[in-house]
């Protein structure tokens, strides 16, 4: 997983699709329903980033926005999917927000198919263009965004 701050809050890039299905965890001989240790590991990556580049929590309500990009014929994630509040209760609630309620967090989901750039911003580097992967946005002002974007 990538980290970076942006203009307007934080871009978390996933190579891959959220997990979205039951895998098999050969350690535990059972399937893992959850995909525990995938989670666990994106919310140490994102502890690790907010501590070594000293980055505030936010203050105000966010809005965490997942694009999910697919290429080819990759199935797509249903948006009511679970892996949407592993990814919240591991990456951004208790790590950048006190709590995930609404009073906090608003969140959406776009999908994308066969697309090259990133959604919100051109993709410099391209090393995922072609491959299905997630990228999640974290805005801290919506209203900014939404004035600068419609030249307001």
């Amino acid at each position: 997983m990538k980290i970076e701050k942006t203009e307007y809050g934080i871009k978390f890039t996933l190579p891959e699709l959220l997990p979205h299905k039951k895998v098999f965890d050969e350690g535990r001989n059972s399937f893992d329903v959850d995909n525990r240790n995938y989670f666990i590991n994106l919310q140490f990556k994102a502890i690790d980033w907010k501590e070594r580049y000293q980055i505030e929590s936010f203050n105000s309500k966010i809005l965490a926005c997942f694009v999910h990009y697919y290429h080819g014929d990759d199935k797509l994630i249903d948006n009511d999917n679970r892996a949407f509040r592993e990814f919240i209760n591991s990456c951004i609630n208790m790590v950048f927000v006190p709590t995930d309620n609404p009073e906090w967090l608003s969140f959406m989901c776009i999908s994308i198919k066969d697309a090259d750039d990133s959604f919100f911003s051109k993709n410099e580097d391209r090393e995922l263009s072609g491959t299905s992967h997630t990228e999640v946005y974290v805005f801290d002002d919506l209203n900014k965004i939404i004035r600068k974007e419609c030249h307001l």
